[in-house]
């Protein structure tokens, strides 16, 4: 937390349709020290200056531009009015909480079988 993350982003292709980027976050192997950070944590180009860990995260991404089209094949759809019956007035902080396996099935495999696949 007492360390920026330092973005590199790296051009992959820029095409007429889409657009595509490697990206790299790094974080310096020191605490932040600049005096902005120190009164309201927020930091300077300096903190950014030293040297720099192992990747935490990488990531390849790709981007489509905003086509023009003369066409609309969807149709534009209420979602509130047509899922009301199961929406009713909640809003989305309302409802349970998702689990992280919603399969049943996944929750029965003996986790010996897991552990050998």
């Amino acid at each position: 937390m007492d360390r920026p993350f330092i973005y590199f982003v790296k051009y992959l292709s820029n095409g007429g349709t889409y657009c595509t980027r490697s990206i790299e976050v790094r974080q310096p192997k020191r605490a932040a020290k600049s005096e902005s950070y120190l009164k309201s944590n927020i930091f300077d180009i300096s903190d950014a200056e030293d040297d720099l860990g192992p990747v935490c995260f990488a990531s390849i991404a790709s981007f489509k531009r905003a086509e023009y089209s003369t066409y609309n094949h969807q149709e534009e759809v209420n979602l509130r009015e047509k899922y009301r019956i199961v929406l009713g007035d909640k809003g989305a902080r309302d409802h349970k909480h998702a689990p992280t396996i919603d399969s049943p099935w996944y929750m029965k495999i003996p986790i010996t079988y897991l552990l050998s696949s």
